[in-house]
């Protein structure tokens, strides 16, 4: 399932400050319709107001982007991990068989069975003779309602 996007959230989090700050300070306001140089110069941090309500929109934007970065690498990270698993598995399925009377989408194997069901398939592939080892009658032994 998607998560809603939070791209959006921290430009939500600088316009309600930048709003904040206009009813506050309306000349702060114009300040910045006209130049930024001049919103970021040192005398209009003399209000703790103002600074206050800048941190309370800056400090969560900042720890929001920090979340979905980190959020974002760590999916990264759990996707790659599934993917080598999946085309490690496969190859040593690939290894194991050796009749061509199997089935035809081995693709959504991976998906269907357990780890510990894959690690049983494998086990009893290894078990049948060279020759003979049927990725189809490995699949019947340890899931006999697969087909």
């Amino acid at each position: 399932m998607k998560k809603p996007a939070k791209k959006y959230v921290v430009p939500l989090f600088l316009v309600l400050g930048i709003a904040l700050l206009s009813f506050q300070n309306p000349h702060l306001f114009r300040a910045t319709l006209d130049s930024w140089r001049e919103f970021f110069t040192w005398h209009h941090w003399r209000n703790p107001l103002h600074d206050v309500l800048f941190a309370a929109q800056i400090v969560p934007g900042l720890a929001l982007l920090v979340y979905a970065a980190v959020d974002s690498f760590r999916l990264h990270r759990k996707k790659q991990a599934h993917a080598k698993a999946k085309a490690d598995w496969y190859l040593r399925l690939a290894a194991l068989v050796d009749t061509e009377d199997d089935i035809e989408d081995r693709d959504d194997l991976f998906g269907y069975f357990e780890p510990s069901e894959r690690q049983q398939l494998l086990d009893q592939l290894r078990r049948m003779p060279k020759g003979s080892r049927s990725l189809r009658k490995a699949v019947a032994i340890v899931d006999p309602d697969f087909f």
